[in-house]
């Protein structure tokens, strides 16, 4: 079985409980930090209020099926892996699904080994095309390596989650410029959305207090969008 060490997050949606909480259970041991969802409308509401890198859901569930929270979040994000999981082998189903761009579509009962070595091997293909634009920033008490998503400043690492990475990478590549804040969704969320919107607001607040150890912080350029200068 593959293992990582890094610590990948995850949304699980699924609205069998026993089965949800064990999946998610077993997820957390082979080195996902799961966050996890009783229906769609939930893990809707927790996809706009937190970053993941992979998304798993149940096709069948109450308020907001499987195809529609995969239809909502691709909307608002085009890059982010999804993986869809039904007890029916369902022709219909499996194409809505792929017609929503998801990644892949599991019928369950599925080994959980071999769900965890799925979504390993979509993470890789993920981050490989993401080492392509691999970056690294290092100045006077701060240092940002892309790539790997990590921040160093003073003496404290931490990973930051893969929206967090790309919005403080467009304030760095800007050198000091403002970047506006339609360019950040366009760029990021592929999505100017209420929804985009407001997850933009979240990682500007959670990366100002990451940053706080730092030379830099991020200012508010009223009416235009945010630039990365030195406290």
């Amino acid at each position: 079985m593959e293992t990582n060490d890094r610590q990948y997050s995850l949304l699980l949606c699924d609205d069998d409980v026993n089965y949800g909480s064990l999946l998610a259970d077993y997820l957390r041991t082979k080195g996902f930090e799961v966050d996890y969802a009783l229906d769609g409308e939930e893990g809707w509401e927790k996809f706009n209020h937190s970053s993941y890198d992979i998304v798993v859901s149940d096709v069948r569930m109450p308020r907001k099926n499987g195809i529609e929270l995969a239809r909502d979040i691709r909307e608002n994000d085009s890059d982010i892996p999804i993986v869809l999981l039904s007890a029916l082998n369902d022709p219909t189903d499996i194409r809505k699904g792929y017609a929503v761009e998801i990644d892949e579509y599991v019928t369950k009962p599925c080994p959980v080994e071999i769900l965890v070595c799925k979504l390993y091997a979509i993470l890789r293909r993920t981050m490989k095309t993401e080492t392509n634009a691999q970056t690294i920033f290092e100045t006077d008490g701060m240092c940002f390596e892309y790539a790997h998503r990590m921040l160093t400043t003073g003496k404290e690492t931490v990973q930051l989650s893969s929206h967090d990475a790309d919005v403080l990478l467009l304030l760095l590549q800007a050198n000091g410029e403002t970047v506006e804040r339609n360019r950040m969704l366009k760029t990021i969320w592929k999505s100017d959305s209420y929804y985009a919107s407001r997850s933009l607001n979240v990682y500007i607040t959670r990366l100002r207090s990451l940053l706080r150890n730092s030379p830099y912080t991020i200012m508010n350029v009223h009416g235009k969008g945010y630039k990365l200068v030195r406290q």
